[in-house]
């Protein structure tokens, strides 16, 4: 068997206590059977109440948004006194993801959803290339269902689009959107061959960029869309976004434009990074039948990353250090794990008009 990954994955280290985040914190971390009872074996007199029940399987009782084994270096206790092996499965791989396997090649990857990892795909030049190694035959097999392998060449369409470099990268993620966006709505055989043609896509383009987009309209859709979304819940470091929502409510698009403007070469700057985010998201999520949210989850995130960076660089004086921008960054990433309060979110506005595919572009361009 072969493992298929992104090239950064190979240079991929956990930070431990260095970590501005902590993947023990903001998630309910699912723990198996045999784990809980380890667990309880373990820590009886003391860590009964670090546990609930959700139907039949057991999680972590998180105190204050973090895990109870955390100690007060951010270590985890479990792994300092008895070793990884005692650890569930999610904490021992956690930000690894393994996808599943398709003619004897393994997927894997690192989630966006941890510092270390956006601070890799930042170090690493667009485009993201993919590296494909012999992993030996002891690895076990894990076979996508057919509906999977058709989404395949969906998803690798998706990933070309977002490696066209001549094109601006909000074009090529109003691309991908669209593509996801028809694909439910059209036939999936047509729109792949129109998605596969390059005089086509150019004319596609041509036509987006055609397309008005006004500041003012953008900052109001904007602001509209952070203070709706943000209100989802909190994933850590709300000192930004509490700040960054609290600026955002005095401020008015009629003396921002030049401001946008300066701040749209430092986004610029930034786009090769942006863009092995948007890579990375795609190769892990874009594989069922929830494609079509997830890419739409993803350009959301963007469009709200980008506002909330402009929040934070005019709030701080217009200066934005690389370990706040990767702390917004991280922020959006950790909420969007979240899916059935994102979906929830998502059905519960899909008629506004922020939602609609207009909207959407005039918040990207």
């Amino acid at each position: 068997m072969e493992l298929f990954r992104p090239e950064f994955v190979d240079e991929f280290r956990c930070i431990a206590d260095k970590c501005t985040y902590t993947c023990c914190g903001g998630w309910d971390v699912m723990i198996d059977f045999e784990t809980y009872n380890n667990y309880k074996a373990l820590y009886e007199e003391i860590e009964n109440g670090c546990f609930f029940d959700k139907g039949v399987n057991h999680y972590l009782k998180l105190e204050n948004n973090i895990c109870p084994f955390l100690n007060e270096k951010g270590l985890c206790k479990l792994v300092i006194e008895h070793g990884d092996d005692v650890l569930s499965y999610t904490c021992k791989s956690y930000p690894r993801v393994i996808m599943g396997s398709y003619d004897d090649v393994m997927e894997y990857s690192v989630d966006n959803a941890c510092p270390a990892v956006l601070d890799l795909l930042r170090k690493f030049q667009a485009p993201l290339k993919f590296n494909l190694d012999n992993l030996g035959e002891q690895a076990e097999y894990m076979g996508y269902s057919d509906e999977k392998q058709e989404y395949l060449a969906y998803r690798n369409q998706m990933i070309d689009l977002l490696q066209m470099q001549d094109m601006p990268l909000w074009t090529r993620l109003y691309l991908i959107y669209d593509f996801s966006v028809q694909l439910r709505n059209s036939d999936k055989r047509k729109m792949s061959q129109n998605y596969s043609d390059m005089q086509w896509i150019r004319y596609k383009y041509r036509s987006l960029d055609s397309a008005g987009s006004d500041f003012k309209t953008k900052f109001t859709l904007c602001k509209l869309l952070f203070q709706a979304q943000i209100k989802l819940k909190d994933y850590g470091y709300n000192k930004y976004i509490v700040k960054c929502l609290e600026f955002c409510d005095g401020l008015y698009a009629d003396n921002l434009f030049s401001d946008w403007d300066e701040f749209e070469k430092i986004w610029e700057k930034e786009s090769g990074f942006i863009e092995n985010f948007c890579v990375n998201s795609v190769f892990i999520h874009s594989l069922n039948e929830e494609h079509g949210n997830n890419i739409l989850i993803l350009v959301i995130e963007i469009i709200q990353i980008r506002f909330a960076l402009f929040l934070w660089w005019l709030y701080c004086g217009k200066t934005l250090t690389d370990e706040d921008m990767l702390n917004i960054i991280c922020y959006y990433a950790r909420m969007t794990h979240s899916k059935n309060i994102v979906n929830k979110w998502l059905d519960m506005n899909k008629d506004c008009d922020i939602m609609k595919k207009g909207a959407i572009l005039i918040m990207l361009k």
